[in-house]
């Protein structure tokens, strides 16, 4: 008797004990089980005992249970035996009950997916793994066979068949199959590993596909490297591109391509272009063309690109190409100079200064122009008199002029006056002046002489609200060394959009250096106030010295007196001190309304107009600004009646 023992729980064995007739006595037998390769207890319950037939009866049955498990082991047995009849004589006395084992382990053919290159000769393995799921304690075979996919055995690889045999506890083997390797270029191409059969085991992943992948290609090649052309004045003119394999393929090819901006742009410069080019099987050459747009600019020379990527069934070589559009409109190019040719300035006690050079075009390009410069020794040294400035400047279309700052550092060392020079020396699109490509910075020594410099910096500070405590704008006055005998300066303070009297007191004075001294400040008093109105400028220039020389690079300073009361009034002169007039004939006089858009002029002649009770400092204006019967006749910069303006009719104020 032979039953699966399952996984679980028990399986029963049932056996049947006959009489070959009825007999007119009761008959009885024993009965008994014993272990055979299954042992009792683990893999069956014993079972013994005694079968008592009555009269009459012919048949009685026994049950043995056996054990389920998941163990994976071999087919075991067990023996039922009969023994000790009463009343009747033993036949067959003997069962042989098999429990088969169930529990097997899986077999699994691994990578499911396996590329590698062919190799231009000789073979190359693929090696495939058969793992078991568990170590079976029985032997496990399983067999193995290649087929064909695309690829053909003998001529892309070696054909294998055979059987696995797995010892008891061995869980994993290998199979090798051989690629033939070759110099054809063809499809990737694929054959199957698939098992079968399996012999105490079951079946998992069963088949493998492998990829002999071509490495056999041809080389994609993008001529010329560089293509120069003049662009035309109209219409468009073709840059042509060819692409060619390096040997014919058997299968198609394709290769994307695009165009990208160099110098040139795309839509205004070249048209862009962007594909696919595909070479059917045995096409050696195709062709891009990318078309450049003519016109009668004068421009520099411009560049795009073209570009191969994304090759299939072969590889990239030269895959670069760069074009330039050669500009054929011309004009004379412009010369380039720079001024002045030479620049003086005293070196100072301390601090550093800059010689300032204007570089110039003589006339606009419509081109972008560069110039490279560079600063030499002469008598200075570089990193120690002055510091080196080597650089590019680059005019935009329509600009002339450009700046070139050399800075200077002040010593105290008694020396001889020094010079270096700025130079220029290179030009794209102008012309360098031979004659005046040359400027020299002349650094004056004078650790030997007192040299008197107002600040470099120009002073600004809020006017205040106060006419009577006023604040004072200081400005520093230095003498580069000192002098036994002293040094005066005489200085006079000049308005600029600022009043003396009304904006700030003073006209000027003289300072006196003792022996001791090397710093002094002219300290200028500002005129506070409460009116809104611009910001407003004077100016300190040191006249005359004794015992000392003027720098003539730091003779005046400007203070700024800033406006603090205020933002002024849309359409209003900045000079306005009141917003109404009253007119004795004709009552209220209403101000001039606050648009910008009246046209008012601002900032221009200023003059005052009275009526006994209000006045007010006005601005010239246009005479068409009030909608009347009668347009008002300019103001002139005097004193003005008001009492024949109309009614409603307002002076600017």
């Amino acid at each position: 008797l032979s039953q699966n023992e399952g996984n679980s729980g028990t399986t029963s064995y049932t056996f049947t004990v006959a009489l070959s007739q009825a007999s007119n006595q009761p008959v009885t037998v024993n009965y008994t089980t014993t272990d055979g390769t299954a042992t009792s207890g683990s893999d069956y319950t014993a079972n013994t005992g005694t079968l008592t037939f009555v009269v009459g009866e012919t048949s009685k049955t026994i049950t043995v249970n056996a054990i389920g498990d998941t163990v994976v082991e071999s087919n075991e047995t067990f023996n039922l035996t009969l023994s000790n009849p009463t009343n009747a004589t033993l036949g067959a006395s003997t069962s042989v009950a098999t429990i088969v084992n169930d529990d097997s382990p899986t077999l699994n053919l691994s990578p499911a997916t396996l590329s590698q290159n062919e190799g231009n000769s000789g073979t190359t393995s693929y090696t495939f793994t058969v793992a078991l799921s568990q170590a079976s304690n029985q032997p496990v075979t399983v067999n193995y066979t290649t087929t064909d996919g695309t690829a053909t055995s003998g001529s892309d690889y070696t054909a294998n068949t055979g059987t696995l045999t797995f010892a008891v506890g061995e869980t994993s083997k290998t199979i090798t199959v051989n690629a033939i390797g070759d110099t054809v270029i063809e499809s990737n191409e694929t054959f199957n590993l698939t098992l079968s059969n399996p012999t105490n085991a079951t079946l998992g992943a069963s088949t493998s596909v492998a990829t002999i992948v071509n490495d056999d290609s041809p080389t994609l090649n993008l001529s010329p490297a560089t293509l120069s052309q003049n662009e035309g004045n109209s219409g468009t003119t073709s840059y042509t591109f060819t692409v060619a394999l390096s040997q014919a393929s058997n299968q198609p090819v394709t290769v994307n391509y695009t165009t990208t901006d160099g110098t040139a742009t795309s839509g205004s410069d070249y048209t862009a272009n962007t594909g696919t080019l595909t070479f059917a099987v045995g096409e050696t050459s195709k062709t891009i063309t990318v078309n450049a747009i003519g016109d009668t600019v004068i421009e520099s020379n411009e560049t795009f690109n073209l570009t191969l990527s994304n090759p299939t069934n072969a590889t990239l070589g030269a895959s670069t190409s760069v074009a330039t559009i050669v500009n054929d409109d011309s004009q004379s190019l412009p010369l380039v100079s720079i001024t002045p040719s030479q620049s003086q300035r005293y070196e100072m006690s301390s601090g550093a200064f800059n010689h300032n050079f204007t570089v110039s075009l003589n006339s606009p390009s419509t081109q972008v122009v560069t110039v490279g410069y560079t600063t030499n020794d002469g008598t200075a040294v570089s990193g120690s008199d002055y510091i080196d400035n080597d650089n590019i400047l680059t005019f935009q279309p329509g600009e002339t002029t450009k700046s070139i700052s050399v800075r200077v550092s002040g010593d105290r060392i008694p020396e001889p006056d020094e010079f270096f020079t700025v130079s220029l020396n290179s030009a794209s699109n102008a012309n360098i002046d031979n004659t005046r490509n040359l400027a020299t910075g002349l650094i004056l020594d004078d650790d030997n002489i007192a040299v008197v410099s107002a600040s470099a910096a120009n002073l600004s500070l809020n006017e205040g609200n106060s006419p009577t405590l006023p604040k004072y704008a200081s400005f520093a006055i230095e003498v580069s060394r000192l002098v036994a005998s002293g040094v005066t300066v005489n200085y006079s303070i000049i308005p600029g959009t600022a009043t003396a009297g009304s904006d700030y007191t003073g006209t000027g004075g003289s300072l006196v250096f003792s022996s001791t001294q090397s710093l002094h400040y002219i300290s200028v008093p500002i005129i506070g106030d409460t009116i809104p109105e611009t910001n407003e400028t004077f100016t300190v220039r040191l006249n005359s010295v004794t015992n000392a020389i003027i720098n003539p690079n730091f003779t005046n300073t400007v203070g700024n007196i800033l406006n603090d009361d205020g933002p002024l009034p849309l359409g209003v002169s900045s000079s306005i001190h009141q917003d109404s007039l009253i007119n004795n004939n004709a009552g209220n006089i209403s101000p001039v309304a606050r648009q910008s858009s009246l046209g008012l002029q601002t900032n221009t002649n200023l003059g005052s107009i009275t009526n006994g009770q209000n006045s007010a400092i006005y601005s010239t204006i246009d005479s068409n600004v009030f909608n009347n019967s009668q347009p008002l006749d300019v103001f002139s910069p005097n004193n003005r009646d008001i009492t024949n303006l109309l009614p409603n009719q307002s002076p600017f104020f």
